[in-house]
């Protein structure tokens, strides 16, 4: 091998380890620079979910008075059910639905409004799909009292996690 050849096969040889070192590192770049871009994703996911999880949680506590009573209700039928379902809690339930509204997906928010409507309507639906309901029948309270709590239990499947 002549000098000539020795320096063209070293010129050939430092281009090729230059390319090598110069893909090597564009490429570490590009990995990290694509690892910070997922990392701040998985961040904003992690924000968003534990956002929607805190206000899911003070609306379903907006109701656990009521649950708690529709439930004994059921069992015993004691109660007329306008004194658990008053006027005040409705008004702190649709508090809860207006504060809890923005963290309800898009795609869902036909379902969960839809579902609040029958909620707030179920004495009226109730009354009207109910032929012998009288206030004092025990039996009646009882369904009556079941009525509003399928309705609280669909408002909560339909504002379920996203």
């Amino acid at each position: 091998m002549t000098l000539e050849e020795f320096l063209k096969y070293a010129a050939d040889l430092g281009k090729v380890l230059s390319g090598g070192i110069v893909g090597g590192v564009l490429g570490y770049l590009l990995k990290t620079q694509i690892d910070h871009r997922l990392a701040i994703a998985r961040n904003n996911e992690l924000v968003r979910v534990t956002d929607f999880n805190k206000a899911a949680s003070i609306f379903r506590a907006a109701f656990v008075k009521e649950i708690f009573l529709l439930r004994a209700n059921i069992i015993s039928g004691n109660e007329v059910v306008h004194k658990i379902i008053t006027k005040e809690a409705m008004i702190r339930h649709e508090k809860a639905k207006i504060i809890f509204e923005p963290f309800v997906a898009t795609r869902k928010n036909v379902n969960f409004n839809a579902a609040w409507d029958k909620y707030k309507h179920c004495e009226y639906n109730f009354l009207n799909s109910s032929d012998d309901y009288h206030p004092d029948n025990i039996t009646g309270r009882k369904e009556f009292s079941q009525f509003y709590l399928n309705h609280i239990e669909q408002l909560f499947v339909c504002a379920a996690v996203q």
